[in-house]
């Protein structure tokens, strides 16, 4: 479509301007799909499988710690967005909301004003923000804004190798936070277990 509007207006109008349609037309394109924010809540599959995605919308229960993987550009088109969807998570009377960020590219200021309002509503709550998935650049990016120093160096874990390394950690910590599992106390079962297997297999 894009193509077809540039070729029409070089048709219709002189070539320069043609040229600055296309350009304006790409640009609104690229802001139209950037600003479409997904968040989605990471849930484990029953007997301890893999993490899958779960709309917000189909939430159930007071689980007091929720786990949101965010995607996309984390930019001034989606701050308002962003800001709306947080507040009400932390009115839903979570106590921790981990927030994974390895899927997003890029954090502007207006984005760490959110991510900072944001931090500040959960302590107003007693409640704490844990983040997850970052890259280290991000983490000097967050530290230099004072975002880290907000939140606590105890409640950022940087991306690792590993699928979900830095998550799992993440989760770890955020069960201390409140003495509880995600969903659950079934989920403790299973990191039981799973070290069980492990010591099992040293042996």
């Amino acid at each position: 479509a894009v193509c077809f509007c540039t070729f029409f207006a070089a048709l219709v109008l002189p070539l320069q301007y043609a040229i600055y349609v296309g350009i304006f037309l790409n640009l609104a394109l690229y802001l139209r799909q950037a600003s479409q924010l997904h968040i989605a809540e990471m849930v484990r599959t029953p007997g301890g499988g893999p993490f899958i995605e779960r709309p917000l919308s189909n939430r159930k229960g007071q689980a007091r710690v929720i786990f949101l993987q965010i995607e996309g550009d984390l930019f001034f088109g989606v701050a308002d967005d962003l800001r709306d969807r947080l507040h009400e998570a932390a009115g839903s009377g979570v106590r921790v909301v981990i927030l994974r960020l390895k899927r997003t590219h890029g954090v502007d200021a207006t984005v760490l004003s959110v991510l900072e309002q944001f931090a500040r509503e959960m302590h107003s709550r007693n409640g704490h923000v844990v983040l997850c998935g970052l890259r280290q650049e991000w983490t000097e990016s967050m530290r230099t804004y004072g975002l880290i120093s907000i939140i606590g160096e105890e409640n950022v874990f940087e991306s690792t190798i590993g699928v979900f390394a830095s998550a799992k950690r993440a989760i770890a910590h955020a069960r201390k936070l409140v003495g509880e599992s995600i969903d659950s106390d079934k989920l403790l079962e299973e990191e039981r277990q799973e070290e069980q297997t492990e010591l099992m297999f040293h042996i």
